[in-house]
């Protein structure tokens, strides 16, 4: 059971910020060189749910494996970073879909051009999409505080 949950923890992480990494560093890049602005948001605002159930489905998967994992004693404060940092990962996720997702894409079908003065409805929604990238940002981070507790885990269980 261990090394199951091991091996579907370690292919769940690696595609979930694999995916991660990808979309926000290559995707989202591409997009905006080669399509105006306003079709660039179109597109990966049909491009964002996927993204959103995807990572979190695989953050999900990630993190009920967590729960399966030994841990020695003398590591417990690990442990709970290792997992804490999984399942606030999935929350991220989570609440990027429901609630900033919708609300970015409300926002965005009221705005008839990003260019010109600042209006409060774009001002609405660069703050949802503010929220949204660093959201995106810190589950990057956890993913990998968790990877390397994962991976620290199984040098020392080696050894041991």
């Amino acid at each position: 059971m261990h090394t199951t949950s091991r091996s579907i923890y370690s292919l769940a992480t690696a595609l979930s910020l694999g995916a991660m990494v990808f979309f926000s560093l290559i995707v989202t890049e591409a997009i905006f060189a080669n399509l105006t602005l306003q079709s660039a948001g179109t597109v990966l605002a049909h491009l964002f749910p996927s993204f959103y159930r995807f990572t979190g489905i695989s953050s999900l998967i990630a993190s009920v494996c967590t729960l399966f994992m030994p841990w020695p004693s003398h590591r417990h404060i690990s442990r709970r970073i290792f997992i804490g940092s999984a399942w606030l990962s999935t929350l991220f996720l989570g609440f990027s879909d429901i609630v900033l997702l919708p609300a970015m894409n409300a926002a965005r079908m009221k705005i008839p051009s990003f260019t010109g003065p600042i209006t409060p409805l774009l001002k609405q929604f660069f703050f949802y999409h503010g929220i949204s990238m660093g959201l995106i940002i810190l589950t990057m981070i956890l993913t990998l505080l968790g990877l390397l507790l994962f991976t620290l885990r199984g040098i020392e269980t080696r050894f041991l």
